[in-house]
This record gives C-alpha cells, structure tokens and sequence, in this order.
C-alpha cells in the first residue's frame, strides 16, 4: 500500500513508466474477487432460504385447506348424530329408537282408525244393500201378488 501512495503521487509519470497502472489492474482484480466472493455468499443464502420462501407461498393455501377440511367434516358429522360409543351417543340412540317406536305406534293408531272407518263404512254400504234389496223384494212381491190376483186358477 505504501508503493501506492509514492507512485499516487506523480500519477502520470508513474502510469506510463511506474508500477501505478499494475498496481490498479491488482487493485480492480481485487475489487471483482471481493464482489464474486460476496454474491456467491448472498448465492448461498438465497438458496438456504429457498425453502422458506416456498413454505411461507404455501402456507396460506395449507391453512385454507385445513379450514375447508375442517368445515366439511364438521358438516359430515353433524348428520352423524347418533354414531359412537360414549354415554351422548348412547342416549342418542335411545332417544332415536323411542322416536322411531312413537312414529310406529302413530302409524298403528291412524292405520286401525282407517280400517274401522272402512268397516263402518262397509257396513253402512251393507245395510244400504240389503235395504235396497229388500225393498226391491217387497216390491218384486207385492207385483207378483198383484199377479197371482189377475190370474185365477
């Protein structure tokens, strides 16, 4: 460094005639080794990071996946009342299967209330029949007695 100064201090006659224009060409090859020398440096770094660069691109996505996942299996299980093997699941059950016997017995009641409607309908219907029938026989009788009348033996 000290060659420097000297020749620095005459700089023409020590650029065409002095060791000031190697001493430069040095200086300058210094300067580019520094600089190369520090870009690999950052290089590396960047590579290093570039896993986490691509994990914090991903980790909106994951999370909004695990959001939607969550939404859809809570959605799915809420149909699943009465699925498990804890006290809650059984007393589900139970409640279920007392909700399915009143439906039955619901159905029962309304089934048996239709058939004796049908009966006393069919009976009515029967009573009309035979009444309708009878009075067609006491008329059908009273005519072939009327007949028998005219005709005398």
């Amino acid at each position: 460094m000290a060659r420097y100064e000297k020749e620095v201090v005459n700089p023409l006659q020590n650029l065409v005639g002095g060791e000031l224009a190697r001493s430069l060409l040095i200086q300058i090859q210094k300067l580019k080794l520094d600089i190369e020398t520090a870009m690999l440096e950052m290089d590396q770094i960047l590579k290093a990071n570039e896993i986490n660069f691509a994990m914090l691109a991903a980790l909106p996505a994951l999370f909004i996946t695990v959001i939607l996942a969550s939404i859809v299996r809570l959605w799915l299980r809420k149909d699943k009342g009465a699925e498990g093997s804890g006290r809650a699941a059984r007393l589900q059950r139970r409640l279920l299967l007392v909700d399915a016997e009143r439906k039955i017995i619901e159905y029962q009641v309304l089934m048996d209330q239709q058939v004796h409607l049908k009966l006393q309908n069919a009976y009515l219907s029967s009573k009309s029949i035979f009444l309708m029938v009878q009075s067609v026989h006491i008329q059908q009788g009273i005519l072939s007695f009327s007949k028998l009348e005219h005709f005398s033996f």
